[in-house]
């Protein structure tokens, strides 16, 4: 085998047309760079500016073509209304099997409340008090178990006093005694 046969620069070329294309951009960009830089601008501005007021001409156009739609086929139409009467009847049984869950939840806390009022009755006919303290210490004990104290940093010196500056020496402003001369 011969080196010099072996041994081929492989070049990887740019295709021309992409080289053409890509000179051209940028000598377009460089002799009208600051017309599109102000297009865009315009562009951006109108869009923001216009482009609620476009969404609702489109649903409009929309609305109009679903309109003549049902005019042509009111078999569809009938068809629509009555898939959302199921629709509305199937929310208001979920409505209405929630109500009812939340209602009966409600009346077995009302039922533990009079039942812990009554104890709580019972108990002051015993003697023991109308509130019963101990249980009241108990769920006090298990509120603040989980409250942790907060360390309260002092923020300034002992001896601070507002009124009299922020030194507090003997350098602070007195004003001199007023004499009524005359």
């Amino acid at each position: 085998m011969d080196s010099s046969n072996s041994e081929e620069i492989l070049v990887n070329e740019t295709p021309l047309f992409l080289s053409n294309f890509v000179s051209q951009g940028i000598s377009y960009l460089e002799s009208y760079g600051w017309f599109v830089l102000f297009g865009i601008i315009v562009f951006y501005f109108l869009y923001e500016k216009y482009a609620s007021k476009f969404c609702q001409w489109k649903q409009k156009q929309k609305n109009l073509k679903e309109d003549e739609e049902r005019k042509k086929n009111p078999d569809k139409t009938y068809e629509m209304q009555v898939l959302v009467e199921q629709a509305r009847t199937k929310l208001q049984e979920k409505v209405r099997a929630d109500s009812i869950k939340k209602k009966a939840e409600q009346e077995q806390k009302e039922e533990e409340k009079r039942k812990k009022r009554i104890e709580e009755w019972e108990a002051h006919q015993e003697g023991k008090g109308y509130y019963s303290k101990y249980k009241a210490k108990d769920e006090n004990v298990e509120k603040h178990e989980n409250i942790k104290p907060k360390n309260k940093e002092k923020l300034r010196k002992p001896d601070y006093n507002p009124l009299t500056g922020s030194s507090g020496g003997s350098c602070s402003y007195r004003p001199g005694r007023r004499t009524g001369g005359g």
